[in-house]
């Protein structure tokens, strides 16, 4: 079963959690900064319609009112192969949003959400493809179906199989390098290398299957809970909290240009 919070309801949750270990507690959802420590009523409710296919990522969404949107809450499903799709969680229906554009490898890419324009990016993966799905106008950006149909733009766009570590923050896409943080350019269609902050690499930390990464809208801010500590060959997760999102550079004063365009703002990772 799932349950869902509500106004009117028998029974009553009424355990208080500290807002860190409601990031921990669901780290899917992308509405973060709307939890709050307040007593709630709990339904049960029956379980969603199972898909045949596996479920790569969930992602909660509230429609603003596009094409396909009716300003509803729903979480959309994102599958290895098929598609995406939506489960509609007043009606508690399930319905596919979109196939995937043909050729459009995206098995094990990494995704990424802007859940105020409805942008879904898909990073990399075994294919190293890239493109950018629109849930409110149900539209395809496709920018690399895959690595052999659009090699150039593969290595046009120096994406990694894994850990890019996608990240949206006020609309401009974020991914981790070799050797250093870049954002995505739409108007050149490439991916800028950043200046850290003081100059030189920009340390960040690293993922695997015990670490999580949460992005809280109220700070416009990704979270990452743990770091593997792989270079050590220790293979254990460091006790750590990492923050990301927009950072005043040393160099100079800027206004809020997260793209790090002239050099004195930009976005880098916080331990």
């Amino acid at each position: 079963h799932i349950w869902m919070a509500a106004n009117n309801t028998s029974s009553k949750y009424d355990s208080k959690l500290d807002a860190f270990f409601k990031q921990f507690e669901i780290p899917d959802l992308w509405n973060l900064h709307l939890l709050e420590n307040n007593t709630v009523d709990w339904s049960e409710c029956d379980a969603p319609p199972v898909l045949d296919e596996m479920i790569s990522v969930k992602l909660y969404y509230e429609s603003k009112g596009g094409d396909v949107a009716d300003k509803k809450e729903y979480v959309l499903l994102i599958t290895p192969q098929s598609g995406i799709y939506r489960h509609d969680m007043r009606d508690n229906t399930v319905a596919l949003l979109t196939e995937y554009p043909d050729k459009f490898y995206c098995k094990g890419a990494e995704i990424a959400f802007d859940v105020d324009t409805g942008d879904i990016y898909f990073v990399g993966g075994m294919e190293k493809c890239f493109g950018v799905y629109n849930v409110e106008r149900n539209a395809w950006d496709i920018k690399c179906l895959n690595s052999v149909d659009d090699h150039d733009r593969m290595q046009r766009y120096e994406l990694n199989t894994v850990d890019n570590q996608p990240k949206v923050v006020s609309h401009k896409l974020y991914v981790t390098g070799w050797n250093a943080h870049r954002y995505y350019d739409a108007q050149q269609d490439l991916f800028i290398e950043m200046e850290s902050a003081h100059g030189g690499v920009e340390k960040s930390p690293s993922s695997n299957n015990d670490t999580k990464m949460v992005y809280h809208a109220g700070c416009a801010q990704y979270i990452h809970f743990g770091s593997d500590s792989t270079y050590t060959f220790s293979y254990t997760v460091d006790n750590e909290i990492w923050m990301f999102g927009a950072a005043q550079h040393d160099s100079g004063s800027g206004s809020g240009d997260t793209g790090g365009g002239d050099g004195s703002v930009g976005c880098a990772w916080k331990l």
